[in-house]
């Protein structure tokens, strides 16, 4: 048992521990990518940014307009007359709320609109 807990911990360390590939403090390091700093001026002064303090309005009501002289294609769907009726009481059924669907269809060479 000991030796699979040394295993586990050995296996954390390579995975988890200090990377080997670290560089000796006397060995010189090669600055590839501080170019733009040691060229730039340290004395020149950082631009300001700016902040947005407002914020746009989002444009709305555009697709009534646009959708407004389509011609209206209107499906209603309705049960047949023998369903029309409760299972509990044998009572006609009534209409409870209606729901309408607005889309409109593009075909080539036109538009519809579709309510449903």
């Amino acid at each position: 048992m000991r030796w699979y807990e040394e295993q586990f911990r050995l296996c954390q360390q390579k995975w988890f521990g200090t990377s080997s590939k670290k560089t000796p403090n006397n060995q010189l390091a090669l600055e590839l990518f501080n170019e733009a700093e040691k060229e730039s001026d340290s004395e020149t002064p950082e631009p300001a940014v700016e902040t947005i303090t407002y914020r746009r309005k989002k444009k709305r009501g555009h697709r009534n307009k646009s959708v407004q002289n389509l011609p209206i294609e209107t499906f209603e769907y309705r049960l047949p007359d023998e369903e029309q009726v409760y299972s509990c009481c044998g009572g006609a059924l009534h209409e409870m709320s209606v729901e309408v669907r607005k889309e409109v269809t593009i075909v080539p060479c036109g538009s519809i609109g579709n309510r449903t």
